[in-house]
Order: C-alpha cells, then sequence, then structure tokens
C-alpha cells in the first residue's frame, strides 16, 4: 500500500462568503519512497463523526494531476464535486461543524451505521476526517484524521454568546428593522415583563360581574353595569304593520297571530277560491272528468271522434273484448277489417253486405275460412236444446288421421263419421275412405232405401246376412 505523508492541514473560513471551505495539503509517495506522479488521481473526502453511529456527514470527490507536482496536492474542500443528498444528507459545511443543533439525516437513510435519520451532537463533539484516493491502480485509504478544536476555534465557540450569554437567551425581532429603544421604552417594557405595566388589563384586576350586567370602560377604568337602554332592557310593545299578523297583550306578554281565512288581508287556506289553478282536494272536477280530487275518472261521453287522432291506432291489448248489446253494423264501422287478437263478443246481430273472412283478410266466399294449424279447418255446428247433436264441417290436410283433401260431415257427439268426400271425388257415407264413387258402410245390413213420397211402398238395395245381395 502506498503511503500518505501531510505536509500540513489548514481551514480557511469566512463568514461573508456564501459557502464555508477549508484546505487540505499533503503529499503522496510510493512504496519505494519515490512520489506518485500520475496524470489523474481521483480524491473523495468525508468528514463523519467519531462515535459507533459513523454517520457520513459530508462527501465530496476531486480529480488533481500530480505528474508535475512530485506527489504534492493540495484539496480545497468545499469545492468539490458534492455527494447527492441522499448519501449524506445535503448539509452545509457550517452546519455540520456546528455543535449547537440536530443535523437532519432523513434524505439518506444509509448515512449513519446505526440507521439513524438524524445527529444531535454534543458541545465538544469533533469530528473524523477520511480520505481515499485511486491513481488508477484502485483505492487506497488514509487513516482516519481527527479533527479536533484550534485554540481560536475553542474561542470561537464562545463567539456566539454575549457576555457569556447564548443566543437564545435574546429578544430578537424579525422583519422591520428595529429602532432603539428609548429610556422610557425600556422602562415600560421591563414593567410589561415585570407585569407591573399600567398600559394594560391583567385579569386579576378586572371585577367579577353578577347575573343580568357586563363589563364596560367607564372612561376611568372596567367596571359593571346593568343592561338599560339602547344597550338592552325589556320589550314594552309588539305592533303589527299589516293585517295578516294581529298581536294581543302587546304591552305586557305579546301573543301573535297568523290570520288565515278566505277573505282579502289574510293567509289564504288551501281552500281558499283566490288561490286559482291549484288541483284541491276534495274539490269537483268538471268538463271531461267526473267526481273529486285527487281521483277524477273520465266522464260518460267525454271521448268522442274528435280526442281521437285518425293517425293513432288503439292497440289491439287496449280493446280486449268489445262487448254490447246492440249491433256492429255497416252504419257503425263504414271501412276497413276487424282482425288481430281481439275478440268481438255481442248478444246483438253482426251484419255486413260484404264477404267474412275468418283466418283471412281476403274472403272470397260470403264466409271463408283459413287456417294452416291443426289437421283441418272447419265449421262446428252445436244445438244445445233437448235432443240436439253437434256436428262440423272440415276440410283435412296431410296431418289428419283421415288423410290429406278430404271433406266431411262429422257427427261430434257420436265421435263417428256421416259423410267424405275424398280429393278423387269419392262419396262415403259410414266410412272416411271410400273406395268407390259411392260407398256406404254400416256395422250390419248397410242399404239404400228409395221411397216415393206419400207412399208407404220402398224399394232397397244392399248386403243382408254377410254376403247376400238384397234388392
Amino acid at each position: 500500500m502506498r503511503p500518505l505523508v501531510f505536509i500540513f492541514l489548514s481551514f480557511i473560513g469566512a463568514a461573508a462568503m456564501a459557502a464555508q471551505s477549508f484546505t487540505i495539503q499533503g503529499r503522496l509517495l510510493n512504496a519505494d519512497g519515490t512520489p506518485l506522479t500520475a496524470s489523474s488521481v481521483l480524491f473523495k473526502v468525508q468528514v463523519r463523526t467519531t462515535g459507533t453511529e459513523n454517520c457520513l456527514l459530508y462527501q465530496e470527490s476531486q480529480i488533481l494531476n500530480l505528474s508535475q507536482d512530485q506527489g504534492a496536492f493540495s484539496l480545497i474542500v468545499g469545492q468539490g464535486s458534492r455527494a447527492a443528498s441522499t448519501v449524506d444528507g445535503g448539509n452545509s459545511l457550517d452546519q455540520i461543524f456546528s455543535n449547537s443543533k440536530t443535523l437532519s439525516l432523513t434524505a439518506a437513510p444509509t448515512a449513519c451505521s446505526n440507521s439513524a435519520t438524524s445527529f444531535t451532537p454534543l458541545a465538544s463533539d469533533t469530528r473524523n476526517l477520511v480520505i481515499t484516493y485511486n491513481d488508477g491502480g484502485g483505492w487506497d485509504t488514509v487513516p482516519t484524521i481527527p479533527l479536533s478544536w484550534l485554540p481560536q476555534a475553542i474561542y470561537s465557540e464562545d463567539s456566539g454568546k454575549l457576555g457569556g450569554t447564548s443566543a437564545g437567551q435574546f429578544l430578537s425581532v424579525s422583519g422591520a428593522t428595529p429602532t432603539a429603544l428609548s429610556a422610557g421604552d425600556y422602562s415600560n417594557f421591563m414593567a410589561l415583563l415585570g407585569g407591573t405595566s399600567t398600559s394594560y388589563i391583567t385579569s386579576a384586576s378586572l371585577p367579577t360581574c353578577p347575573g343580568g350586567q357586563f363589563l364596560t370602560n367607564s372612561g376611568s377604568g372596567m367596571t359593571c353595569a346593568v343592561v338599560s337602554g339602547a344597550s338592552g332592557g325589556t320589550v314594552t310593545s309588539v305592533t303589527s304593520a299589516n293585517a295578516y299578523l294581529s298581536v294581543a297583550t302587546g304591552t305586557s306578554t305579546p301573543v301573535l297571530t297568523l290570520n288565515v281565512g278566505s277573505a282579502a288581508n289574510t293567509v289564504a287556506a288551501g281552500n281558499d277560491s283566490r288561490i286559482t289553478g291549484a288541483l284541491q282536494s276534495g274539490a269537483t272536477a268538471g268538463g271531461d272528468l267526473t267526481g273529486t280530487y285527487p281521483n277524477p275518472s273520465v266522464a260518460a261521453g267525454a271521448i268522442t271522434n274528435a280526442q281521437i287522432s285518425a293517425s293513432a291506432a288503439i292497440a289491439d291489448t287496449k280493446l280486449a273484448t268489445i262487448a254490447t248489446a246492440g249491433k256492429v253494423s255497416g252504419s257503425a264501422m263504414t271501412s276497413g277489417t276487424i282482425g288481430g287478437s281481439t275478440a268481438i263478443n255481442t248478444s246483438g246481430n253482426i251484419t255486413t253486405s260484404g264477404n267474412v273472412g275468418i283466418g283471412t283478410i281476403t274472403p272470397i266466399r260470403n264466409l271463408s275460412l283459413e287456417s294452416s294449424a291443426g289437421t283441418s279447418t272447419g265449421i262446428s255446428l252445436n244445438n244445445t236444446a233437448t235432443g240436439g247433436r253437434s256436428y262440423s264441417f272440415f276440410s283435412t290436410n296431410n296431418t289428419s288421421g283421415l288423410g290429406g283433401g278430404r271433406f266431411g260431415v262429422y257427427d261430434d257427439t257420436a265421435l263417428a263419421a256421416r259423410l267424405t268426400i275424398d280429393s278423387g271425388g269419392n262419396v262415403g257415407i259410414g266410412t272416411s275412405s271410400p273406395a268407390a264413387l259411392m260407398e256406404l258402410q254400416a256395422t250390419s245390413n248397410p242399404r239404400i232405401r228409395y221411397r216415393q213420397s206419400g207412399s208407404a211402398n220402398f224399394w232397397e238395395t244392399g248386403i243382408s246376412a254377410g254376403t247376400s245381395y238384397v234388392i
């Protein structure tokens, strides 16, 4: 390791300078005693605390050319490249050498070995100077140098005092430049500090006022006074400027009454006729409405043709059933169709001079039925009187059990096909599947009878007793 020989160590400081500094001078020699003459030597200077906390208070670096100086160097600490505040806390040189206040190291959480974020020095604390250098062959460290107070510095510790009195014991004035105290000002100031000043009122000199009195300045001092006159007292009269508010016993114990009514100079009640345009509860509705508010209903006959817009249709869901004891005829429905899912329920007559379509809006006969739903389209006839019977006329499709393309008369009461005409023109009586132009089926003795009107005689053709033919 290369030794470091210090020639001397000097401190230079000036109060008028923006920042203080001090100078370190020395000489670097190689192990063989020859001077270090590198052209670029990097110096790192640190100021640390002397305790076990070993807090880094200041660090800077400088590069010097020693090629022509025979190893001699001179470092002006305070003029090098200062380390970031996250390294040493960012305090100034004069702050780190002062033992009068706590140094904050919050910005540099790793500055102290014990992870402290501040350093509070004692009045007698010194500092350690740590110097390392690198001439290109690696870092070397100079043994730690204690920085003890010089005799002048010991005296300078007392320079912050006046006659042995520290700055914290003086009264300071901030802001405007203060003027010198006169003898009278000084006397008043001392009286104020001693609590004997007559220019100010102390709580001990104030009287205690009883109830109903207040503290007032009589001109010669603070006294208690009774509330009276403009400052207080008793209300002796209460009046009203209009008829809306009445006042009784206004000179002793006033009673105020708000006059509510329907006449002039009264506050209007809820049913006051002077309130126009308001819907009052219990009032009788008029015009197209009947009943009383707040729940009137539409009056009978109020909705006329004039109230129904020609461009706005009434939805089927709003006309679920048209029920009437009269009739819907050509004079009542002048044009259009009755369609949709609307039901027509009436005990009167429904007449028309045109065709009626069920399942179609273009009926081709007086009555046309169309449907693709189910197995057939038909009409049901049911006589509900005694001896009556239910029959259906129908036209089948291919989903019917009878086969498609058939017209039939079906006995709904007996659940039997009475007459069937298939798509080929075959007619079946008693069968739904005729195999000839005319086919009759019966469970026994199927026959055709011919009888002349008014005669008891007849002629029959048919089958009797199995395979016997009868004419």
